[in-house]
C-alpha cells in the first residue's frame, strides 16, 4: 500500500492520488430525476430549443455554466454597491428587475449546459462537478439578493439567519442523498425550478411596488381565520421566509428517513457539516446578535463558502467512490471563534471574520484549481474547450510512432 501511494503521488495527483479514485472518476455515469412539472413542460423544452437552434457546437458546456453565473456575480456586486446594508429603501428599482432577470438567465443557462454536453458528446464528471460548484455559489448569491429584495434586515438578525439557512438545507440534502442513492432526485416542487422562479417573481414585485411591500401584511390577511389564530402576525417578507424554512425542514426530514431506511441511521453522520455550519451561526446570532448584524455580509459569505466546500466535497467523493469524511477542517476557525468571541472586542471580532473570509477564499480557490486540473488530466479533457485535442493524448499517440521508427 505504501508503494502504491508513493507511485500515485509521483504522478502529480493530490485529490486523485488513489488509482481507484481515478478509475471511478473515468467510469462515473450521472443519474438524475426531476419530477417538476415546471421543468418538464417549460424549462427543459426551452433550454433544448435554445441549444438546438442558437448554441454553436463549439461552445463548451462549462462555458455556458460560467457565463450564466456571471449574471449572478454582477447581481451580487450590485447589492454591495446599491444595497450595502441589505435594507436600503432608496435602492433603485431597476436593480430588482435585473435581479429577477439574472436569476432566470442563470436558471435557463444552467439547464442548457447539460443539453449542450449531450448534443456535443462532451458529458463528463468534471462538467457535473463544475455545474454543482457554481450552483452552490449561486445559493450564496441568491441569499444576498433575497435579503436585499425583501429588506429582511429591517426585521431582526434571527430572520436573516433563517433566510441564510433555508436554501442551504435542501441544496446540501440533495447532494447528500445522491451520495447514497447514486441518483440526484428533485421532487415536484424544488429549489432549482420553482424556488428560483418564485425568487425572481419576488424581485419583480420589489421592482414594481418597492421593498416596502414586504413590510405589509397581505399574505397574513389572506389566511383562513382558523389558521390565523395559530400563527403570529407576520409581514409579507417574514411569511415568505418562514414558509420556505418549513419546506426546507420537511424536505430534510423526508430525505433523512428515506436514506436511513436503506443505508441505516449511521448515514446521518455525514450530515455533520451542514448541522455544524447552521448550529455555529445560530450560536453567534444567539450570543452576539449585534456582532452578526454588524458583519452580516462577512458572515453570509463565510457560510456560503463553507457550503460550497462541503457540497463539492460530497459530490467529488461520490464521483470518485471515496469515503466522505464529515470532519471539515475549514470549519475549525469558526468553532474557535464561537468559543472565543465573548473575550474579543468589536475590532478583534471584525478582523477575525474578515481574515477568515479571505483565507477561506484563497484556500478554496487553490482547491478548485487543483481539482479541475487533476480532473482534466485524468479525463484527458479541457474545462472550457471541447474542440482542441488534449495535449497528453497527442503525446501518447506520438510515443509509439517514435518507437516504431
Amino acid at each position: 500500500n505504501g508503494e502504491r501511494s508513493t507511485a500515485a503521488m509521483s504522478t502529480g495527483f493530490y485529490y486523485l492520488k488513489s488509482p481507484n479514485a481515478r478509475a471511478s472518476l473515468k467510469s462515473f455515469k450521472y443519474s438524475g430525476t426531476d419530477d417538476s412539472y415546471l421543468y418538464k413542460i417549460i424549462l427543459s423544452p426551452l433550454a433544448g430549443f435554445l441549444v438546438d437552434h442558437f448554441t454553436p457546437s463549439t461552445i463548451a458546456p462549462n462555458t455556458i455554466t460560467l457565463f450564466g453565473f456571471c449574471f449572478m456575480i454582477i447581481a451580487l456586486l450590485l447589492t454591495f454597491w446599491l444595497c450595502p446594508n441589505l435594507n436600503d429603501e432608496d435602492a433603485p428599482r431597476w436593480m430588482f428587475f435585473y435581479f429577477g432577470i439574472a436569476m432566470l438567465t442563470y436558471q435557463t443557462l444552467d439547464n442548457m449546459d447539460g443539453k449542450q454536453a449531450r448534443k456535443t458528446g462532451s458529458s463528463s464528471p468534471l462538467g457535473l462537478l463544475f455545474d454543482h460548484g457554481c450552483d452552490a455559489l449561486n445559493v450564496s448569491c441568491g441569499i444576498n439578493i433575497i435579503l436585499c429584495t425583501c429588506a429582511v434586515a429591517r426585521s431582526n438578525v434571527v430572520l436573516i439567519f433563517w433566510t441564510m439557512v433555508s436554501p442551504q438545507i435542501p441544496f446540501y440534502m440533495a447532494s447528500w442523498e445522491e451520495l447514497y442513492t447514486h441518483t440526484l432526485y428533485l421532487p415536484i416542487l424544488n429549489g432549482p425550478n420553482e424556488g428560483v422562479m418564485l425568487a425572481s417573481l419576488m424581485c419583480f414585485v420589489s421592482g414594481v411596488l418597492g421593498t416596502s411591500f414586504w413590510d405589509l401584511f397581505h399574505l397574513y390577511d389572506s389566511l383562513p381565520i382558523v389558521l390565523a389564530g395559530y400563527i403570529p402576525k407576520l409581514n409579507n417578507g417574514e411569511m415568505m421566509v418562514y414558509v420556505g424554512l418549513l419546506l426546507s425542514f420537511r424536505e430534510m426530514l423526508a430525505k433523512m428517513i428515506f436514506v436511513a431506511k436503506r443505508h441505516g441511521i449511521q448515514s446521518w453522520s455525514t450530515l455533520a457539516p451542514l448541522v455544524l455550519n447552521c448550529a455555529l451561526w445560530g450560536v453567534v446570532v444567539r450570543k452576539q446578535p449585534d456582532l452578526f448584524e454588524r458583519n452580516v455580509r462577512t458572515c453570509l459569505n463565510i457560510s456560503g463558502l463553507l457550503l460550497f466546500e462541503m457540497v463539492t466535497q460530497v459530490m467529488f467523493d461520490h464521483m470518485t467512490k471515496q469515503r466522505n469524511n464529515p470532519i471539515r477542517w475549514v470549519m475549525l476557525p469558526l468553532i474557535y471563534f464561537c468559543l472565543a468571541m465573548d473575550d474579543m472586542d468589536d475590532a478583534s471580532q471584525d478582523l477575525f471574520l474578515v481574515s477568515y473570509l479571505v483565507g477561506l477564499f484563497v484556500l478554496l480557490s487553490m482547491k478548485v484549481f487543483l481539482i479541475i486540473h487533476e480532473c482534466c488530466c485524468c479525463l484527458e479533457i479541457y474545462c472550457f474547450d471541447i474542440v482542441t485535442k488534449y495535449r497528453l493524448c497527442e503525446k501518447e499517440e506520438q510515443a509509439p510512432e517514435k518507437k516504431n521508427k
